[in-house]
């Protein structure tokens, strides 16, 4: 006979929680995310790595290791892309708009632009996202021998920007440098950047002195300020130095930005060919592409002082590729496509209307794998889209300027050739007329892409056509924006182009040599078919039509168009001192606008631009008082009477310490009475030499 034994009260409990604990469901420790499973120790020993090297790189003076750092880190981080190139230029665009976007935080926290709070900061993002995704830093290491071609584009851009200046002191280099006003608003736009820490427009009151009044609004400055964070880090400290040095150094980010522009354009028509598109067709793709933006009507865009419109292009670029063709994984494309939605709009507005056309034709097309993600989606657009509208809340609220109205303004600029335009847009949207071109989505995209880009463009110039009766200076940016976008649809023209026949697969090594007569050849025919190498002498003088076999590169290369300006400002540059911080104006020319474009030089060298009124200065009809004179009597004309009491008066609303720089001296001892009258004014006068050269 059995006993049974009761449990003591002791047992009864423990069996009652272990029943308990059985019933809470339990979370698998493989379903925890990365971030939890990830050793504590390890992410800690990181995080303090990512400040410990931007600080010990800021002691060596190096902190441009800091950016190259973050770039690989993020090219690390990245899966798109199966070639080492594909990956850097991708992760170029992504850094370019998370930067512009960090911008924010960085214009308002105590720290600016230092290098050490935002190489940490930068750093310690790449440890936090390696964390929660559980990638390791992976680099693929596959290249082309087509990325010779894509490499070789900036390396040609900037050989041909800088040839003009190469080896010429700054004086000498003003003939190029100081072409166009606009790059005096960019240098001025570039340097309230650096001196206030970040975006102007966020420090509206600090930096009105370096800018024309309310510039520092209405004009996005996402590609100022990415210059003024890159000088920061170049020169190892955020205290500025003399204008005239940063005038030499933005001129060179003006040639580097264009230089990156064209190697992203190369690079975008290679990657929407695809993979497919190999062998000798790749390299007539490429060839003819690089050469097309380096010696072609894109090369003028630097030169005419278009800065943010350039740094624009070569993210739209990259953007295009991305719309185009997207990467395998649909996070990385939709992040992607958010950076540079934002980068785009900070860095030149108006193209964001362009990026809105891309994105509706890739959801048109792509929007099953866009819908197994759509709370991705909607956040980034949540983010997205308040941010990007940033800059038109700024520009509409301190001008009240409309997208209309903007069209009608007028401006000088180098127009696209409208034939060649077209072209481009015919052979991008040629692919639908081949069977493997419908086959893809990637054409359907690029095509739609092309022709809502192509209507913008045609738009925008009809609108100035049927209110002013020509197209508008603004209009001619949309023209160029279609005009890169149907340039990175050129692979369409390879779906018309077979390849080498094979009757049998030979070994790769053999493979490469068969590849070289025909791909040689391609090369050849890009180079000529795009005038790379000049067909005419190089005689062409500034006002004459460009001969058919010299292309606008080449013209600029030789040095053969200077700025009309050119030689007074160097005899003015000569004998005043440059940037010590006085205040000037001059008077050199009947013309009006001469005298503006001087003192606003000078004025940007100051870093006082806010602070004299150069509009006025031009506007007022100050005319004649260059080459003044004495009648008969020894009487100067009732006529000069105005224009020197305009003259006065303009100078009464300056603020006091003025400087003033005339090269007539009967205007300067009338000048220097006028400053002896009003001591209150602080006026001083200075005789420069009338430039008759």
């Amino acid at each position: 006979m059995e006993t049974t034994v009761s449990p003591s009260t002791a047992d009864r409990e423990q069996e009652r929680d272990r029943s308990l604990s059985d019933r809470i469901p339990r979370l698998p420790v493989s379903r925890l995310p990365p971030v939890l499973r990830t050793r504590g120790a390890a992410v800690a020993g990181l995080l303090a790595a990512a400040w410990i090297l931007p600080l010990l790189a800021h002691l060596l003076h190096a902190d441009l290791l800091i950016l190259a750092a973050a770039g690989l880190g993020t090219a690390s981080l990245l899966r798109v892309g199966s070639t080492l190139l594909d990956r850097l230029m991708i992760t170029a665009g992504l850094l370019s708009g998370v930067l512009i976007v960090l911008g924010l935080l960085f214009s308002v926290w105590p720290w600016g632009l230092a290098p050490v709070p935002v190489g940490g900061t930068l750093l310690s993002l790449l440890v936090a996202v390696g964390a929660a995704t559980g990638r390791r830093p992976r680099l693929p290491r596959r290249v082309l021998a087509s990325d010779l071609i894509v490499l070789a584009a900036p390396v040609l851009s900037y050989r041909v920007e800088s040839g003009p200046t190469a080896g010429k002191s700054f004086v000498k280099a003003l003939a190029y440098t100081s072409s166009r006003e606009d790059s005096f608003n960019h240098f001025a736009l570039f340097d309230a950047a650096r001196h206030v820490g970040g975006y102007p427009f966020l420090h509206g009151g600090a930096s009105a002195r370096f800018v024309m009044q309310g510039n520092q609004y209405t004009y996005p400055a996402g590609s100022h300020y990415l210059w003024a964070l890159f000088d920061v880090f170049r020169r190892s400290t955020t205290t500025p130095d003399a204008s005239v040095l940063a005038f030499t150094r933005y001129h060179q980010y003006e040639m580097l930005a264009m230089a990156l522009a064209c190697m992203a354009v190369v690079w975008s028509a290679r990657w929407i060919a695809g993979p497919a598109m190999a062998g000798w067709r790749r390299v007539l793709i490429c060839g003819t592409v690089g050469a097309m933006a380096v010696y072609g009507e894109l090369s003028t865009l630097d030169w005419q002082g278009f800065d943010a419109e350039v740094l624009a292009l070569g993210l739209l670029a990259v953007a295009t590729a991305i719309l185009v063709r997207p990467p395998r994984d649909v996070r990385e494309q939709i992040l992607l496509i958010g950076a540079l939605m934002a980068g785009i709009s900070f860095v030149y507005s108006l193209f964001a209307i362009f990026m809105g056309v891309g994105v509706l034709a890739a959801i048109a097309f792509y929007w099953r794998r866009l819908l197994r993600h759509w709370i991705l989606v909607v956040v980034v657009a949540v983010v997205v889209l308040p941010i990007s509208y940033i800059p038109f809340y700024e520009a509409k609220a301190h001008s009240g300027i409309s997208t209309g109205p903007l069209f009608l303004q007028g401006g000088a600029y180098w127009a696209f050739s409208r034939a060649a335009s077209v072209g481009f847009a015919l052979i991008a949207l040629s692919g639908l007329a081949t069977r493997a071109g419908r086959r893809s989505p990637a054409w359907w995209v690029l095509t739609a892409f092309v022709a809502a880009a192509c209507a913008i463009a045609v738009g925008s110039e009809w609108y100035g056509h049927s209110r002013i009766g020509q197209p508008g200076y603004y209009s001619s940016k949309m023209v160029e924006a279609a005009w890169v976008v149907s340039l990175c649809g050129f692979g369409a023209i390879g779906l018309f182009l077979k390849p080498a026949p094979r009757t049998e697969r030979p070994r790769l090594g053999t493979r490469r040599l068969l590849d070289l007569p025909p791909a040689a050849a391609a090369l050849a025919v890009a180079l000529i078919f795009t005038r790379a190498v000049p067909l005419v002498p190089l005689d062409w003088q500034w006002g004459q039509p460009v001969p058919s076999g010299l292309t606008a590169g080449a013209v600029w290369q030789k040095g053969l168009i200077p700025s009309e300006w050119a030689k007074p400002t160097i005899a003015y540059a000569k004998a005043l001192p440059l940037g010590d911080g006085v205040p000037t104006a001059t008077i050199f020319s009947d013309n009006g606008h001469d005298n503006r474009h001087l003192t606003m030089f000078l004025a940007v060298l100051n870093g006082d631009l806010g602070l004299v009124d150069v509009e006025g200065l031009g506007g007022r009809g100050i005319d004649g008082l260059a080459s003044v004179k004495l009648d008969p009597e020894d009487q100067l004309s009732d006529r000069t009477g105005v224009y020197l009491d305009r003259l006065e008066q303009w100078i009464r609303e300056q603020p006091p310490g003025l400087r003033m720089a005339v090269s007539n001296r009967l205007v300067a001892d009338a000048l220097k009475a006028f400053a002896a009258q009003h001591p209150e004014l602080r006026l001083a006068v200075v005789v420069v030499p009338r430039f008759t050269g």
